[in-house]
């Protein structure tokens, strides 16, 4: 049903909110026909995930093929996003947009020159890649390794409640999926981090003010 759904979703993009999506969701499945062999089975669809299940090698051999002779390093400018992500857009009225799957689609050639919508994904490992060549991405996977390992450190005790052991599995799934550029990536891991924390310091606050007066409670 995903394309049906994206179909109807993305007609009424300006004016579509959460409960209209799941009102659109519940309409699509509702009148959905399971035994349409042309909806359930169409090779187009069958294709379309095949690419998509393979858009990171296809995409590694079209950078590995077109740098440095025709596209040159980037030389770490697509890094430069980062240190945004510290800043909620709440607080920063002309926050930059983490826009790099476009802006890469169309350094190599894959989109439309018109096209300022579609978002070619841009993987970790590629985007190492892309800015220093195959010395970007030895240190670069080297370091994101390391990284990985502090987090899991850092998250990851013996003595974990089940909403830290919770939260701390939101943050660290953001690793097993490298299918989008680092910025977006560390974004999500470094507002997770923050929210979750504030979030765990208050409730810890609040089991607190309760406990003292309800000696039984815990959570």
């Amino acid at each position: 049903m995903k394309y049906q759904l994206r179909q109807l979703a993305w007609e009424k993009n300006a004016t579509i909110n959460c409960i209209d999506k799941i009102f659109i969701l519940k309409s699509v499945a509702s009148n959905f026909d399971y035994a349409d062999k042309s909806k359930t089975d169409h090779a187009s669809y069958y294709d379309l995930n095949t690419i998509r299940l393979f858009h990171s090698i296809n995409s590694l051999n079209i950078i590995s093929k077109l740098t440095p002779d025709i596209v040159p390093f980037f030389q770490g400018n697509s890094y430069k996003m980062i240190y945004s992500k510290f800043i909620p857009r709440d607080f920063w009225d002309n926050k930059p947009e983490d826009i790099q799957g476009n802006f890469w689609g169309h350094r190599y050639f894959i989109l439309n020159p018109h096209d300022k919508e579609t978002s070619w994904n841009f993987p970790v490992l590629n985007e190492f890649y892309a800015n220093f060549g195959i010395v970007g991405v030895i240190f670069g996977m080297f370091f994101l390794g390391f990284f990985t390992k502090l987090l899991l450190l850092k998250l990851w005790t013996k003595n974990s409640s089940n909403i830290e052991m919770l939260t701390s599995s939101v943050i660290i799934f953001n690793l097993f999926f490298l299918e989008n550029n680092l910025s977006q990536i560390l974004g999500k891991i470094i507002n997770q981090f923050i929210f979750f924390n504030i979030f765990i310091f208050f409730l810890y606050l609040l089991i607190k003010l309760i406990s003292k007066y309800f000696k039984s409670f815990s959570l």
